[in-house]
């Protein structure tokens, strides 16, 4: 399946649920923790591995995938915000 980088058109309401799921997962411990504990596991792989391995590449991977996960996931709070903020803006004109 091809990636696109287009986002799809939202409704007020698919945007409400996107949101608080996002929101929920964020803030969930249990979530965090797992966060954590993977970013904390892959930055000791990849201090102890030698520079240029396929493990330092591996695990600098891992580390850009977990930071691209959240920040898909803030994305989606902050796209709400940002709805949120012109939809009040523009009402009261």
């Amino acid at each position: 399946m091809p990636m696109s980088s287009k986002k799809k058109q939202l409704s007020p309401l698919e945007m409400e649920e996107r949101a608080a799921v996002a929101r929920d997962f964020l803030n969930n411990p249990i979530i965090q923790e797992i966060f954590a504990d993977m970013s904390s596991r892959q930055v000791g792989i990849l201090y102890e591995a030698d520079i240029g391995s396929l493990t330092a590449g591996t695990a600098h991977a891992m580390l850009r995938a977990i930071d691209s996960v959240k920040s898909e996931l803030e994305s989606i709070l902050t796209d709400k915000k940002m709805h949120d903020k012109f939809y009040r803006e523009t009402k009261h004109e």
